[in-house]
């Protein structure tokens, strides 16, 4: 990565994970602040819920892991290791304007703050 390009956007002291699976995927895990996590695991909940699932997959249950040691504790089955699906978030932008509306009614939000957010997350990425 560029040092230059990072110590523009004031990133460099930022831990980013970068990991790849077995399948081909390649993805990241970086730290976001506490209120923007709150705002966007609100968010993920209601979107969990409310909004039809691509080949009806239910994004928190087909990503979660399945070790050995998750499957003998059932009810641990669904827990989040407090990670924000920035797939699933990134989603909010697609919809149009009264759905992003009633989803953040639903999440005890306005449709604009969470846009803000999700702005704001995106410039905090240090790449990709």
């Amino acid at each position: 990565i560029n040092a230059e390009y990072m110590g523009s956007r004031q990133q460099s002291d930022k831990t980013v994970i970068v990991y790849a699976t077995l399948a081909g995927s390649v993805g990241y895990l970086f730290p976001i602040a506490e209120s923007s996590y709150r705002l966007l695991t609100n968010l993920s909940a209601k979107l969990y819920t409310e909004v039809p699932h691509t080949a009806s997959l239910h994004p928190k249950s087909h990503r979660i892991y399945k070790g050995e040691r998750r499957q003998r504790f059932v009810h641990h089955k669904y827990r989040s290791p407090n990670i924000v699906d920035g797939d699933l978030v990134s989603r909010f932008g697609t919809y149009d304007r009264r759905t992003q509306d009633q989803l953040a009614c639903k999440a005890a939000t306005q449709a604009d703050t969470i846009a803000a957010t999700l702005c704001a997350v995106d410039r905090e990425m240090p790449f990709f």
